[in-house]
């Protein structure tokens, strides 16, 4: 696969200065310059959202960490309540569940679209919006600049130091319940994405919280596992998560050729990037 980054005129013109380009702002051509996976992998801050309405947001904490392939995106808003006596999903309260439902976390691939890339998703927070996950990038004064294909919005994105080797992931799903996972390793970095275990329909995650019949039913609703940490020696350490009881937990993972265990469940791989190195 070859990543898109777009360079002369962007797909969508907006009045915000910011977002024109410099030249040739009338052209509808998009000049494409395919450059190889690996100039992605590693994690990526985001430091500026400008969305379709003009809103600027640099207080949400969002990071994406990207494979060749695969990817994990956390994205956490502020005003985050206190999780101190959180041990485990059950411990949550209604006002702890509700903020966590106002997070946006979700994990898949980044694939080639040709003018554009696209952002699937294989596990989500959500449910899908009306239109896919898809923009442009381009490197603009150091910063990787995401521009919306479906819908008029801007993302600057600013690279972490790291290692981007060893690079490898996995797709996974359990087979006797249809749940699916997904775990990424850049360099001392890791991603792992579970997605929920109960059933849920396409209706916004709030309006489904609201229909809950009790507060252990809204607890499963953000059962949802995003987390991002960092290797080191043989302890995968997760450091930001969806589920803040597992911040500061260790991801316990054994590997074989078709499968990876963890301490409740076991995985059947379904999609291989690279060689594992644990």
């Amino acid at each position: 696969m070859r990543i898109p980054f777009h360079g002369g005129t962007k797909a969508r013109e907006t009045d915000d200065p910011r977002r024109r380009e410099a030249a040739g702002a009338e052209s509808s051509e998009v000049r494409a310059v395919c450059i190889e996976p690996s100039h992605l992998a590693g994690l990526w801050r985001r430091t500026l959202l400008v969305d379709e309405h003009g809103r600027e947001d640099v207080t949400t904490d969002v990071v994406w960490l990207q494979g060749r392939g695969v990817y994990v995106d956390l994205r956490r808003p502020s005003g985050r309540p206190s999780f101190d006596s959180v041990r485990g999903l059950r411990d949550l309260s209604y006002d702890q569940v509700r903020w966590m439902a106002t997070q946006e976390a979700f994990a898949g691939r980044l694939v080639d679209r040709g003018q554009y890339v696209e952002w699937t998703r294989c596990i989500d927070l959500h449910p899908p919006g009306p239109t896919p996950d898809a923009g442009t990038l381009s490197r603009e004064h150091g910063l990787l600049v995401e521009r919306g294909w479906h819908s008029d919005y801007v993302e600057h994105w600013q690279p972490e130091p790291g290692d981007s080797e060893p690079v490898w992931a996995r797709e996974l799903v359990d087979e006797s319940t249809g749940v699916r996972a997904a775990v990424i390793r850049v360099g001392s970095r890791f991603g792992w994405a579970r997605g929920r275990s109960c059933a849920f329909v396409g209706e916004p995650l709030a309006d489904a919280l609201d229909a809950a019949g009790s507060l252990d039913a809204a607890q499963d609703l953000v059962d949802v596992e995003v987390s991002v940490g960092t290797v080191t020696g043989d302890a995968w350490t997760v450091v930001a998560s969806t589920l803040p009881f597992r911040e500061n937990a260790v991801l316990d993972l054994t590997f074989a050729d078709n499968t990876v265990t963890t301490r409740r469940r076991t995985w059947a791989v379904t999609h291989a990037e690279g060689e594992v190195a644990v």
